[in-house]
């Protein structure tokens, strides 16, 4: 009686090959998560600066609707559980000009950077600045 072999063909990967694998994701996640983490911070600090844009024209909006682009103020935009609040006033003694602001800026989403609370409007001689507080 004769006994056949059979072929036997290699099916699977050896330990080796699968511990160069690991090595090799390891080494890739190494160097990208740190990069995510960079892009994260990017993408955060670019739509605050995106906000900030949106605040300022929407300012000159309501300065020119008010007729008082040519005052002196300070406004701060603060956030309580997603609603805005704005406060303070300009030298002209025109206190609806915060609360026309409010109305206006009710879309506006918090500051995206971390440690980031709010924003600040400086308004001096038309010129609008809008800056992220801490």
């Amino acid at each position: 009686m004769m006994i056949k072999k059979g072929n036997k063909t290699k099916k699977g990967f050896t330990l080796i090959e699968m511990i160069i694998v690991i090595a090799v994701m390891a080494i890739i996640g190494a160097i990208a998560i740190p990069n995510l983490s960079a892009v994260k911070d990017n993408v955060a600090q670019k739509a605050d600066n995106e906000s900030c844009a949106t605040i300022e024209r929407t300012t000159k909006m309501v300065l020119a609707d008010k007729d008082l682009s040519k005052s002196t103020a300070k406004y701060n935009v603060t956030f309580n559980n997603g609603a805005v609040s704005v406060s303070g006033a300009n030298d002209k003694g025109d206190g609806n000009v915060a609360s026309e602001l409010q109305k206006c800026l009710a879309d506006i989403k918090e500051p995206q950077a971390d440690g980031k609370k709010g924003f600040v409007i400086s308004i001096e001689n038309s010129k609008v600045t809008v800056n992220t507080t801490t």
